[in-house]
Parts: C-alpha cells; structure tokens; sequence
C-alpha cells in the first residue's frame, strides 16, 4: 500500500509541474491545492511504508480514513485522481484481513469449556 501511494503521489506531482510549467500558467488556488495533495498523499505513503514494517499491516482506522477521503473526493469529482486511492485502499483492506486471521487466536470450542 505505501509503495502505490508513494507513486501516486509522485505522479500526482509530476503531473501537477508539468502542467504549470507547460501552459505557463500563473500559480493559482487549483494548482496549489492539487500539489499539495500529492505532497500529502506522499507523506502517507512513506507512513504506510513504516507501519507495514513495523505491524506487517496498515491499522484499520487508517483504512477508513484513506477511504472517506475517496469517497468524500469521488462525490466532490467523480472522474478524477482520487480513483486512483481504490487500488492502495484494496491492497490494504485485503492485507489487513489476511494478517488480521493469521494472528487471530484459536478458538476453543464451548464444549472444551465444560466440566
């Protein structure tokens, strides 16, 4: 998940400079808020790289918030880079549930309980 943030968020980058720099446009509110997105999406990349170290998995409060975030950007603009969120969003969801049931304790049966 912290390696397709980190791409998206240097992409998102990239693409935000080579638009100022191709149409020479003047630096507006738009161009600020879409740059400093991608340095946001960026900074939790790299953090998502530091908790899949250290847990082997992203918590599942950070997983709900990346996804109110898409959900919030795909309401405000439905055709747009927050698309791109769905595929880091998956891999940590699928890798929180698969650590989530390799570490879960067994379960004793009831009758085991009984004497």
């Amino acid at each position: 998940m912290g390696i397709l943030l980190l791409l998206i968020g240097v992409g998102h980058n990239t693409m935000i400079a080579s638009i100022w720099i191709a149409t020479d446009l003047a630096p507006s509110v738009a161009l600020f808020w879409s740059a400093a997105f991608g340095v946001v999406v960026l900074v939790c990349g790299v953090t998502a790289l530091e908790l899949e170290r250290a847990r082997g998995f992203i918590p599942l409060s950070a997983l709900i918030a990346l996804a109110v975030l898409l959900l919030f950007g795909l309401a405000v603009m439905p055709l747009s880079g927050f698309l791109t969120l769905i595929a880091p969003l998956t891999v940590g969801v699928v890798t929180w549930f698969r650590r989530r049931r390799s570490t879960a304790p067994a379960r004793v049966p009831e009758a085991a309980h009984a004497e």
